[in-house]
């Protein structure tokens, strides 16, 4: 019996390609400093939305966003697998990333959402074997107002 293969999502600008981590590459993000290769999924799309939305202001959130998502082989390990390494700070968790892109050759890791602790990221190696042969299944998406709304209310409700 051939082993499950899990989905993952990811949300990205239309015209773009739903692998290309340019985004990462340029800026950087939690697992990796700028200047290295990683896509950013999610275990759900929900948790996507969440992880953009967590970045934006209601004058910078994307307008023009594709949804896509692939299946990857099983994914169990994890760089923070007791989720001690999200508090201290982007610079520890970027340079881990960097250290498992340089020295790992697979294709993907989980890691912890900093947003929901007990969900996960999966980071993607564009470097690693298969990564060009998956298959990524798009549409567009569109934000419901009702979140775009809460970014324009300040302070506890």
């Amino acid at each position: 019996m051939p082993e499950p293969r899990i989905r993952v999502f990811r949300l990205y600008k239309s015209g773009r390609l739903p692998e290309d981590p340019m985004g990462a590459y340029l800026s950087g993000g939690r697992w990796n400093p700028p200047g290295h290769r990683m896509l950013y999924t999610s275990t759900h799309l929900s948790l996507a939305c969440l992880e953009i939305l967590s970045h934006v202001t209601i004058n910078s959130v994307p307008r023009q966003l594709s949804c896509a998502w692939t299946h990857l082989p099983p994914v169990t390990d994890s760089l923070d697998p007791q989720k001690l390494l999200l508090r201290r700070g982007t610079e520890t968790t970027a340079e881990i990333g960097k250290q498992w892109l340089v020295q790992a050759n697979e294709l993907a890791i989980r890691v912890p959402s900093i947003i929901i602790p007990e969900e996960d990221n999966i980071l993607l190696n564009p470097n690693a074997p298969g990564y060009d042969s998956l298959i990524w299944d798009t549409k567009p998406f569109d934000w419901d107002v009702r979140l775009l709304n809460l970014l324009t209310q300040s302070g506890p409700s």
